[in-house]
């Protein structure tokens, strides 16, 4: 969980009961958990909407008025031609 050991939730988990004392623990506990929840919730909202504009996009994306490398001529090129 986030590269902490069970011992450092441990400690920290102490030092928030010495600083905050018994009593507010539960609240502090309740409202972490809430604030978890909606976070879980928002990310799967985001990674749903990516997911679901993913699949509405075509597989070829192009800008506008690009033109295919195969379509290409002579004169799309910019290339001069001598004319003698």
């Amino acid at each position: 969980m986030f590269g902490f050991e069970f011992s450092h939730i441990l400690v920290l988990a102490a030092i928030a009961l010495i600083v905050l004392g018994p009593k507010q623990m539960p609240q502090l506990a309740k409202i972490l958990g809430r604030t978890l929840g909606e976070l879980r919730k928002a990310m799967r909202d985001v990674t749903s909407q990516i997911t679901v504009n993913l699949e509405d996009q075509p597989s070829e994306t192009k800008a506008p008025g690009a033109v295919k490398p195969q379509e290409r001529t002579t004169q799309d090129s910019g290339v001069k031609k001598d004319q003698t």
